[in-house]
């Protein structure tokens, strides 16, 4: 036989038992077990509280963005709403036909100087003014309180 008798194994007169030792664990060594075990969870904890946060964050941004878009759709739909109500040929149209006014047959024009005075110019373009009217306007704002 190949095999080696059980007595050199063990050794020339070793008794039956076997030398086991009993191994007792160092409690310093399961506290920092423990320690790095609660450690490693927060962190985990904290890892993933920071993704989710994150994600949430995306998803806020992602809706005010479609808020924004839908926002400028609009401004720019008031935009030319303006430009359509503020066009001459309208207000026209609604001066005339709405409001019941006529288009002046002889226009005149007021021109207020820099000093706060204003005349009623000539539509022939001149340079004379009338002061006549200067003197009407001025009485009439003299009576008012």
């Amino acid at each position: 036989m190949s095999a080696a008798p059980l007595r050199l194994i063990r050794g020339q007169g070793s008794s039956s038992r076997p030398r086991l030792e009993l191994v007792t664990t160092n409690p310093r060594s399961s506290r920092f077990a423990l320690i790095l075990l609660i450690i490693a969870a927060l962190g985990v904890f904290g890892v993933v509280s920071v993704g989710a946060m994150t994600a949430e964050a995306a998803v806020d941004v992602r809706g005010l963005e479609t808020d924004v878009d839908g926002l400028k759709q609009r401004y720019e739909l008031l935009t030319a709403d303006v430009a359509e109500l503020e066009s001459p040929d309208r207000i026209r149209m609604v001066a005339v036909e709405q409001l019941g006014m006529v288009e002046a047959d002889d226009p005149q024009f007021v021109v207020v100087d820099g000093n706060g005075r204003f005349a009623l110019h000539d539509p022939v373009m001149d340079g004379q003014v009338d002061n006549g009217f200067t003197d009407k306007v001025k009485q009439v704002l003299a009576t008012q309180p």
